[in-house]
């Protein structure tokens, strides 16, 4: 799990990112880079999923039931393929928040919308951090399913 933080964690402490100017920018960097590290992730397992599935195909072992296992290599793929629509829909729905905040902050400057827009941005960001780990817990318990059905093709 500590490789899987430091991902997400390296998507916020983007080199350079600290002489930006605007705020807006930067928070709506540290979204889309949370989210392309999210779908990467996702896109990735769905692959291995995908080749695994072929090689059960030509299995002739008798270790387990293939028939049982490619059900639940679909079904891992189908909350994949939801979890992706889902930090879509999700991301789309953040970066109009923050396009909005944002536009607003740009418009009204004053020291108290600077500092609620920040708080705001980087309680955004940390909740799409925890959302994707979330997320990471599945992946993981995938990789082990995926480990295990390898060491017997």
């Amino acid at each position: 799990m500590k490789d899987v933080a430091n991902i997400y964690y390296n998507c916020i402490n983007l080199n350079g990112i600290e002489t930006l100017k605007s705020p807006s920018l930067k928070y709506s960097l540290y979204s889309l880079h949370l989210f392309e590290a999210f779908k990467i992730r996702n896109e990735r397992l769905k692959t291995e999923i995908e080749k695994l599935k072929e090689r059960l195909k030509n299995y002739k072992g008798n270790k387990f039931d293939i028939n049982k296992e490619m059900i639940r290599l679909d079904e891992i793929s189908s909350k994949l393929e939801t979890f992706g629509k889902e930090s879509k829909e999700s991301f789309d729905f953040y970066c109009k928040y923050l396009g909005k905040t944002a536009k607003k902050y740009d418009t009204i400057i004053d020291e108290k919308v600077k500092n609620i827009y920040i708080n705001s941005s980087e309680e955004v960001i940390f909740s799409r951090i925890k959302y994707y780990i979330n997320y990471e817990k599945y992946f993981l318990i995938c990789n082990d399913i995926i480990k295990q059905l390898l060491s017997f093709l």
